[in-house]
């Protein structure tokens, strides 16, 4: 419970306290009336029942979220409301502090201290969230999961052309018709949810074929072409906890990339050059290739699994995520690019992949559910991050679709038995330990 930990930290925090408080200069010594001490002694007793308040609600919530099975937007929309208002309670505190007529410098950075890990604390539950965003998307629909029998590059993205209504409450559009997520901190673009939005608006097209979907996809193209770094990456311009796992993965420090931003951009790039015959897309969708040879310590997302090779999702720079939905997207876009191109480059680099998720895809297996990732695998004594139903059916949906263009169906098997953990069906082991 976060309240523990704040607990043993806070108290370390006093312990210190009460001691360097007692190396001051008498030099430096103030004299107060006893008049002064009671003011004094109230705004302390004021301030550390705020925090203590403070700490309950976070508390609070974060027990409301590990309580959740199926994040919905209502759902989401009233915990970025809360998160939201704590927020500017945090603010609120800090600002009253550093106006306070505490007398010591050491109490006040105490209480101050205690303000940053309530907010750091708040800003794990609040990623855990925010973690959700890529696929929210499919949470809009149905809760039924799409196995596919054939996939087809240069067709509409997966069931993107069924999409409803607008992404999610969170985003907003630019004047360029580019969308931008609300975070606590401000209004941010995410080339992630601008590259969904692009093959949601091009899968409209390439089904209906009506203009204004096709004018919503140049928008994204062109936005894609001028935002690609030298290196042919999209960056993430702010940093990020690793919320599942606590902070035990260390921060994602601010202008990263991730392997499934590179693939839905190629997936989308290369549906846009089909579309149009545009040269510049197809150049910014081979050049996106570039970070799948850079290793997450050189600022890349190519990570290895003992010999295996991985593409990251999430950068996490103590210790591998190993994220299997973002890891999947990656290879869909390595195959539109090579299926568009003949592109030998990205045809070693979707072999590589194949090959890594061949060795790999048993790890995710929980009997009952998929993993989300591998955190339980590379960091000791950490419990599996259970698949929610819908990352378990994105799971599925995604493995259909590599197995749909390999010829031997190497995940047929793995397919099937996640099919059936969807339906309740768990595994049965062979000499009956498990039942």
């Amino acid at each position: 419970m976060p309240s523990q930990k704040v607990g043993l930290v806070l108290g370390i925090i006093f312990f210190m306290t009460m001691f360097s408080g007692c190396t001051d200069n008498e030099d430096d010594a103030v004299s107060y009336t006893e008049e002064d001490w009671s003011i004094i002694n109230d705004e302390k007793k004021v301030l550390q029942n705020e925090i203590i308040q403070l700490e309950n609600q976070i508390d609070d919530l974060n027990i409301f979220f590990q309580g959740l099975l199926n994040i919905n937007n209502q759902t989401l929309n009233e915990t970025f409301n809360i998160i939201e208002n704590l927020n500017n309670q945090i603010e609120f505190l800090q600002n009253v502090i550093n106006d306070s007529t505490v007398e010591s410098q050491h109490e006040n950075e105490s209480l101050l201290a205690q303000i940053s890990i309530l907010r750091f604390e708040l800003d794990l539950i609040l990623n855990q969230y925010e973690m959700t965003e890529q696929s929210v998307y499919f949470s809009q629909n149905p809760p039924n999961f799409v196995e596919y029998d054939i996939y087809n590059h240069s067709a509409p993205y997966m069931s993107h052309a069924y999409w409803r209504g607008g992404l999610w409450d969170r985003v907003t559009f630019d004047e360029d018709g580019i969308p931008k997520v609300q975070y606590y901190f401000g209004l941010e673009y995410v080339p992630t949810t601008a590259f969904h939005w692009g093959l949601v608006s091009i899968s409209k097209y390439l089904t209906t074929g009506e203009q204004d979907f096709l004018n919503n996809s140049l928008n994204v193209s062109t936005w894609a072409v001028a935002n690609q770094s030298e290196n042919g990456g999209w960056l993430w311009p702010f940093s990020y906890v690793y919320g599942f796992h606590g902070s035990v993965l260390g921060v994602i420090e601010e202008n990263w990339y991730g392997a499934m931003t590179q693939g839905l951009g190629m997936s989308f790039l290369t549906r846009m050059y089909t579309v149009t015959g545009n040269e510049t897309y197809l150049d910014a969708a081979k050049n996106a290739t570039k970070l799948f040879n850079v290793t997450v310590e050189n600022g890349g997302f190519l990570r290895y699994y003992g010999e295996y090779p991985w593409y990251e999702e999430y950068p996490t720079s103590a210790s591998g995520s190993f994220v299997l939905n973002g890891y999947i997207y990656s290879l869909i876009g390595l195959y539109d690019l090579y299926a568009t191109t003949g592109t030998n480059i990205s045809k070693q680099l979707y072999d590589d992949g194949v090959n890594s998720l061949t060795n790999m895809i048993s790890l995710f297996d929980l009997g009952c559910s998929s993993a989300y990732d591998l955190v339980h695998h590379s960091v000791l004594s950490s419990a599996p991050n259970v698949a929610n139903f819908m990352y378990h059916g994105l799971h599925i949906s995604l493995l259909s679709i590599i197995n749909s263009i390999e010829p031997d169906n190497p995940f047929k098997s793995i397919q099937e038995r996640w099919s059936g953990y969807s339906e309740g069906v768990c595994f049965n082991s062979p000499n009956r330990a498990n039942q």
